[in-house]
């Protein structure tokens, strides 16, 4: 089953409709720990920061030519091991967390599924039309 997705604002009526996996979740390692910044009491009593971690390598729910490009965009969020570690602490909590993790690894995928445009030369036309 895979999902199309669409991004809100102006760059989503340039872009293709495109399809990006779903993803399996039991395939992922979901762990949560005390998040830092403010929250009050809440912070200290609460394990609310979310942390999903997947080996890329392996991961074949991901096209090989994505994963590739994933780990060059993002080689500072793959550890020795390879798995690529997401972090989300945006939310006092674990399910929108965990949900703001997912998204971004849609993103990424998104992201690197992406075409470069490619730049045109500018002809001597082109400039006496401006």
């Amino acid at each position: 089953q895979e999902k199309t997705w669409g991004e809100e604002g102006c760059r989503a009526q340039d872009r293709t409709q495109q399809t990006i996996p779903d993803i399996p979740l039991d395939r992922l390692s979901i762990s949560y720990c005390r998040s830092s910044g403010p929250g009050g009491q809440n912070v200290n009593k609460v394990n609310s920061k979310a942390e999903v971690r997947f080996h890329l390598a392996s991961a074949d729910w991901i096209p090989e030519d994505v994963r590739q490009k994933i780990a060059v965009m993002h080689k500072n969020k793959i550890s020795k091991s390879g798995d690529l570690i997401i972090n989300s602490e945006v939310s006092r909590y674990q399910m929108r967390n965990r949900a703001d993790c997912l998204q971004k690894i849609r993103d990424m995928i998104l992201e690197a599924t992406e075409k470069p445009q490619v730049k045109r030369k500018e002809t001597s036309e082109m400039l006496i039309a401006r």
